[in-house]
């Protein structure tokens, strides 16, 4: 159930409507030698002004044009007063021309190919009728019937839960970083490329991409609330977060379907307006998109985990290791996910008289 829709908003580092308010202190981790500091900040890619209680004072300019660093205090805001740099996981998803180019190259099928090849038309008029009835529904199908799935769940999972607000993610903890960066002069550097980054979202199994996409015709016909379910997906995440519980925002990104709804069943029925039972046939049918094309639900977590989190620590955790050729003060900024599991990116951290150690 989460598939498509979390896929969307992780990948575009969306900003949801959040109700909880909580005191911030998120992960913070500091690996050090003898004249070198790197701090390792867990983030997440969404954040809401409503959510944490105010901070005692402002760490900077009233200036911000957008985003809300009240989770920015204590060990954090001194840390990142410290850094001579900020790392993120990519700086350049904001060149338009890129997205433009890898879109046209990745997000579309080729020539003489289309999408009711792989979905059958009554469902792609029904995903058409998310963004408008009637006449508008019928003109979008044969644009939506161009795209790869990947492209279009990315597509109507991010309308879904921006509804269409281009600065919906302008609050994301990363962003706040990148402008507060910009403020103090200080580089910004980015671990990978935003091709890289787009290639891999771009790059599941078409098997995969499909039944993701199905999966929103299902809930769809379900009656679910699409845009309530993501809230309150990110509203546990954005909590746990906030309290630093790492291993609980990985579970959210990356766990199992089949556990996650038995762990938070009786949270999700009234979000979404079914019971129990009715929640368990759900499951079933989503499950069935997935059957005879894919490992089990354990395994595709696992899978998951090595090619979102683990691989990519590995090549970040070689960059990290130079930082310590040069004395001076880092800011590593990336997704609490990489923080977990058995390729944890603190356990990476291996040169000749480096300890590391969590702070917060």
């Amino acid at each position: 159930m989460r598939s498509a829709l979390l896929k969307a908003a992780l990948g575009m580092g969306v900003a949801v409507g959040i109700v909880t308010t909580a005191a911030a202190d998120p992960a913070l981790f500091v690996a050090r030698d003898a004249d070198t500091r790197v701090y390792l900040f867990g983030t997440v890619h969404l954040a809401n002004c409503d959510t944490v209680e105010p901070a005692p004072t402002r760490p900077t300019k009233q200036a911000i044009a957008t985003g809300c660093p009240e989770w920015l205090t204590g060990a954090i805001a001194d840390a990142f007063a410290e850094a001579d740099e900020l790392w993120i996981e990519t700086v350049d998803l904001e060149d338009e021309a890129l997205i433009v180019a890898l879109t046209e190259e990745l997000g579309f099928l080729p020539e003489g190919e289309r999408l009711t090849d792989y979905v059958p038309a009554a469902e792609l008029l029904e995903l058409a009728e998310l963004l408008g009835g009637g006449a508008m529904a019928d003109a979008l199908v044969p644009e939506f019937d161009r795209m790869t799935p990947w492209l279009l769940s990315t597509v109507l999972g991010t309308l879904t839960m921006t509804g269409g607000d281009p600065t919906a993610a302008e609050q994301g903890v990363d962003m706040v970083l990148m402008r507060l960066a910009a403020e103090r002069g200080i580089p910004v550097n980015g671990f990978e490329t935003g091709e890289y980054q787009i290639r891999m979202i771009a790059g599941d199994p078409m098997e995969l991409q499909v039944a993701d996409l199905r999966t929103l015709v299902v809930l769809l016909r379900a009656g679910i609330d699409l845009a309530a379910l993501v809230e309150w997906t990110f509203d546990k995440m954005w909590e746990f977060w906030l309290a630093g519980d790492l291993e609980s925002v990985a579970y959210m990104m990356l766990g199992d379907d089949e556990a996650f709804f038995d762990q938070y069943e009786e949270e999700l029925a009234p979000i979404l307006g079914l019971t129990e039972a009715d929640i368990g046939t759900l499951e079933d049918a989503i499950e069935a998109l997935y059957e005879g094309q894919l490992a089990d639900p354990v395994q595709r977590a696992l899978d998951g985990y090595e090619r979102v989190i683990a691989e990519r620590n590995r090549n970040w955790a070689v960059q990290i290791d130079t930082m310590f050729d040069r004395p001076g003060t880092f800011f590593v900024a990336v997704g609490a996910g990489h923080f977990t599991g058995d390729a944890a990116l603190q356990t990476l951290i291996t040169g000749k008289g480096v300890t590391v150690e969590r702070i917060q």
